[in-house]
């Protein structure tokens, strides 16, 4: 097994916590008697846009999938449909953190805001199985030795503290 395959396995399980953490939190405030803290809310997705967004689904992009597209085109389709759900992702986080501001500034809308969470968790964990169970799997058949130490170096760069 190559670093990268780990620190990406590594990752994707932080981001399942922090999806796990705020939907138990939402879930929580769905009882009258917890207030929701919509600056926890705003917190945890914060994380989100800093670690996925920006340095954990770029380097997929730039190293892992693209050394798979020049290896295997073959891989075009599902590259293509994981590329269309990161940039899916990136605008249901930001309508995700409007609402959070909207309930920090008073105007929250928690069943729907429970709602858009639990449907984010869910394609964002559909999303990471898809990469985990297809496309390290044939990462690891199709890519050679300098694909994999590119790729290697630039998510080990990603194991320096994340905050």
């Amino acid at each position: 097994m190559t670093g990268a395959i780990d620190v990406i396995l590594d990752e994707h399980r932080s981001i399942g916590a922090i999806l796990k953490a705020l939907q138990n939190q939402v879930a929580a405030c769905r009882d009258d008697a917890v207030r929701p803290d919509w600056h926890l809310f705003a917190a945890m997705l914060d994380y989100l846009q800093a670690f996925p967004e920006v340095r954990h689904h770029p380097k997929e992009e730039q190293f892992l999938f693209h050394a798979l597209r020049e290896r295997w085109p073959q891989a075009a389709p599902l590259l293509d449909r994981l590329h269309a759900e990161h940039e899916q992702g990136a605008a249901d986080l930001a309508a995700l953190k409007g609402a959070a501001a909207a309930g920090k500034d008073g105007h929250g809308d928690l069943p729907a805001f429970a709602v858009a969470i639990d449907a984010y968790a869910q394609t964002q964990w559909q999303h990471m199985r898809t990469e985990e169970q297809e496309v390290l799997p044939l990462a690891r058949e199709r890519l050679a030795r300098q694909d994999w130490q590119a790729i290697d170096a630039a998510f080990e760069a990603n194991l320096a503290p994340r905050w």
